[in-house]
C-alpha cells in the first residue's frame, strides 16, 4: 500500500506511545474486529486496564467492546471494575437508543407529519440500529435531524408544541473557526433526549468548503425504525458517507473520540459499498472541495480497520486542488482540543469580552431544561444538583488540561 504524508494511524500510534498506551489501542482495534480473544491479554497488569477503560470511553467504542467480549470472548476474565464499566456503556447505549427511538416515533414523527414537512435523521439514532449488530454498540447522545432552511420555522414551534424548548440562544456569530448550525432544544421529561435540529451540515466557518445541503436533501431514503412514518427520511448510502467524512474530518478535526466514528465508515463501507455509485460520489464531493476529506476518511478506516479503499478514491491525493484541504486538515488535527470544555473555550476566543464572559457563564450554569436532560439527577426534585456535579466536571476537565501541559512542558 502506498504511502502517503497524512497518515492517520502513525500520528494515533504516537499519540498513545507518549502516553506508553500502544498495546491497549491495539487491542480496542483487534476487539472491533472479532479478534478479542486472540488479543496478548497476559501481558496486561493494573495500569493496562485502567487506561483500557479510559481509553474505550474516550474513543466511544466501550459499548462496543462489551459486546464483542460477551460475544467471542466471554470465557476471558475481565477485572470486575472492566466489566462493569463497559458494561455501564453498553447497557446506557441501549437505554439511551429506546428513548430516542420512542420519542422519534411517538413524539416528533406524527407531530412532523402534522405539518406536512420532512426531517432527515442523522448519525447516532441511524447508525445505532442500521450497522451495528446491537444498538448497544453505538454510543447515543442526542437526537440529531437535519430539515430544509425554509422549513425550520415551523419544525421549531411544532417541537415546542411537543414540550421542548432551546437551551441555549443561538446565532450565526463564528467561534474560534466555528459557527452554528444546529439548534439544541431540550425537554423538561428527563426521558426524553435532547434535539439538535440543524440547518446545515458542518459548523466550519472555512470558505474552503461549499457544502450544498440541498444536494444532501435530495439523496435520501426513508427511515428504517420499528415506526415507518412519511415524516422521517435518513440519507441514501452515498450522502451518509460523505456526512461521516465531514463530522468526522471538519466538525470533529480527529477529536478524542474519533475511533468509533472511523468504525462508522469501516461498516458502512462494508454494508452498503455495493451501493454506492463511487464516481457520481466522487464528483458530489469535489463540487463541494471534500473529495480530499472523502478519501482521508476512507484511508483512516483502511489503516485501522482494513477497510476497502474503492478505485475511484486512489488518484485523489494526486490532485493539485488537494494541498490547502491537507493543510488544513492536518493543522485541524493536531489543534483540536480533547474534552468538552477545551472545545468551548476555543469557541468564546472569537468572541468579544462581553460576549466572552456571557458565554463562559452560560456554559457553567445552562438552563435548567439541559441540566434536566444532561445529568437526570433522581429523584427529580433534586435536578438542580446536577448544577454541581457541572462545576465538579468542570474541575476535574480543567485539572486534566493543566496536568497535560505540565507533563508536556517536561518532555519538552
Amino acid at each position: 500500500m502506498k504511502k502517503h504524508a497524512y497518515s492517520h494511524i502513525d500520528l494515533m500510534e504516537e499519540r498513545y506511545k507518549k502516553e506508553n498506551t500502544g498495546k491497549v489501542y491495539g487491542v480496542l482495534l483487534s476487539a472491533l474486529q472479532g479478534r478479542l480473544a486472540k488479543a496478548r491479554w497476559e501481558d496486561f497488569d493494573e495500569n493496562d486496564w485502567a487506561d483500557l477503560q479510559e481509553m474505550a470511553g474516550k474513543e466511544g467504542v466501550a459499548g462496543a467492546l462489551y459486546w464483542h467480549w460477551k460475544q467471542f470472548a466471554s470465557n476471558l476474565k475481565l477485572p470486575p471494575m472492566t466489566a462493569g464499566f463497559l458494561g455501564a456503556h453498553y447497557f446506557r447505549n441501549r437505554e439511551r437508543y429506546l428513548q430516542a427511538e420512542i420519542t422519534i416515533c411517538e413524539n416528533i414523527g406524527p407531530a412532523i407529519l402534522d405539518t406536512q414537512k420532512i426531517i432527515i435523521l442523522l448519525k447516532g439514532v441511524v447508525l445505532a440500529s442500521a450497522l451495528y449488530p446491537n444498538s448497544g454498540m453505538r454510543p447515543l447522545v442526542d437526537i440529531d435531524c437535519l430539515a430544509a432552511k425554509e422549513d425550520i420555522s415551523c419544525i421549531q414551534e411544532t417541537l415546542h408544541s411537543i414540550g421542548y424548548t432551546e437551551g441555549e440562544e443561538h446565532s450565526n456569530l463564528e467561534w474560534g473557526g466555528h459557527k452554528e448550525h444546529h439548534i439544541a432544544l431540550y425537554s423538561n421529561d428527563p426521558a426524553k433526549l435532547k434535539i439538535e435540529l440543524h440547518y446545515s451540515l458542518s459548523g466550519v466557518a472555512s470558505e474552503m468548503f461549499s457544502i450544498d445541503t440541498g444536494w444532501f436533501l435530495k439523496n435520501i431514503q426513508p427511515a428504517s425504525l420499528r415506526c415507518q412514518q412519511e415524516s422521517l427520511w435518513v440519507f441514501n448510502p452515498s450522502a451518509q458517507l460523505l456526512h461521516l467524512c465531514i463530522h468526522l474530518l471538519l466538525d470533529n478535526g480527529e477529536g478524542a473520540s474519533d475511533l468509533i466514528h472511523f468504525f462508522d465508515i469501516h461498516l458502512l463501507i462494508n454494508k452498503w459499498g455495493n451501493q454506492i455509485h463511487w464516481p457520481g460520489l466522487v464528483n458530489a464531493a469535489r463540487k463541494m472541495n471534500l473529495d480530499y476529506a472523502l478519501w482521508a476518511a476512507v484511508k483512516g478506516s483502511l489503516e485501522r480497520f482494513g477497510t476497502s479503499m474503492p478505485s475511484d478514491l486512489e488518484d485523489i491525493p494526486n490532485g493539485r486542488h488537494i494541498y490547502p484541504v491537507k493543510r488544513y486538515l492536518e493543522s485541524r488535527k493536531k489543534q483540536y482540543p480533547r474534552t468538552p470544555i477545551e472545545r468551548y473555550l476555543r469557541r468564546l476566543s472569537g468572541l468579544p469580552a462581553r460576549k466572552r464572559i456571557a458565554g463562559f457563564f452560560r456554559f457553567l450554569f445552562p438552563k435548567s431544561n439541559y441540566i434536566r436532560s444532561q445529568y437526570r439527577v433522581k429523584p427529580d426534585w433534586l435536578w438542580f444538583l446536577g448544577y454541581f456535579l457541572r462545576l465538579l466536571n468542570g474541575f476535574r476537565q480543567a485539572a486534566d488540561i493543566t496536568l497535560r501541559k505540565l507533563n508536556r512542558k517536561k518532555s519538552e
